[in-house]
């Protein structure tokens, strides 16, 4: 690596703005790869994804440029990455990084893929990337791998900085793709919550202080009140008789302190 260590490290905290903005994993994965090769001069890369069930191949660089191959690797890779995160008895390289979140090296891609792509096909792959050894670097985010990186080297040795070097990048990715997973989960949720209210047979509004967040189609029916008229009031109280207004106050008081409730209404 011909950059100076000093520089290197402030590209590294430079990606770290980058990644940030990445809203999807496949941005993640293209903007990752893009780092590595563009700025700290790998050749070839291949960012692979932890999903529920198995490892799934997300983003590539330059591997290779045979199409019938790159099919093959794809759907070999994505048919048979199932990974054991508890086994003893590690399969490979990949599957070995991903169990103890270790940068391992290899001079051979078989080592790292075999048996998840054929031997056949490892061959072919070795061959078309033509590369001194392999490296697969996990991206973890609190002990837990959230993908992994192989990329190739010019040289069979990776050095100190370097490790370090890449042990930045992938701790920024690892975290990246937690935060990218829970506000996906969130996303969810929150849809799954708006279909439950939406089948309610009960008007339903929710909202927080002067604030109206959701209002059922239902409750628009019972009122005779658009959503929209609904939405743009500034009192969520207004549509209870001015008798109850009181009481209901207290009670809406007393749950966002969440104090306890001494009755039922």
């Amino acid at each position: 690596m011909k950059r100076t260590l000093l520089d290197t490290l402030k590209k590294v905290a430079s990606l770290s703005e980058i990644i940030d903005e990445a809203q999807t994993h496949e941005e993640l994965a293209e903007t990752s790869i893009k780092f590595l090769t563009k700025e700290l001069g790998y050749r070839n890369a291949i960012f692979i994804l932890r999903t529920e069930k198995n490892l799934k191949i997300l983003s590539y660089n330059n591997i290779p440029r045979h199409k019938i191959l790159l099919k093959r690797i794809i759907s070999e890779f994505n048919n048979n990455a199932v990974i054991d995160f508890r086994t003893k008895s590690p399969k490979n390289l990949l599957e070995k990084s991903c169990v103890q979140n270790k940068i391992f090296t290899s001079n051979k891609i078989a080592d790292i893929l075999h048996p998840i792509i054929s031997k056949e096909t490892s061959i072919q792959l070795q061959r078309a990337l033509n590369a001194e050894s392999f490296i697969t670097i996990p991206c973890v985010s609190h002990s837990y791998t959230e993908a992994v990186i192989i990329t190739t080297s010019a040289s069979s040795i990776l050095k100190q900085e370097e490790e370090v070097l890449l042990r930045i990048l992938a701790k920024n990715v690892g975290n990246t793709i937690k935060n990218i997973r829970l506000v996906q989960e969130t996303a969810r949720d929150k849809e799954n919550f708006i279909k439950i209210l939406g089948n309610s047979l009960e008007g339903v509004i929710v909202y927080k202080g002067n604030t109206i967040y959701y209002v059922s189609p239902r409750l628009s029916e019972i009122t005779e009140y658009s959503i929209e008229e609904l939405m743009q009031s500034k009192d969520a109280m207004f549509l209870l008789p001015p008798h109850e207004r009181k009481r209901v106050e207290e009670i809406a008081r007393i749950r966002e302190t969440k104090q306890e409730l001494t009755s039922k209404y």
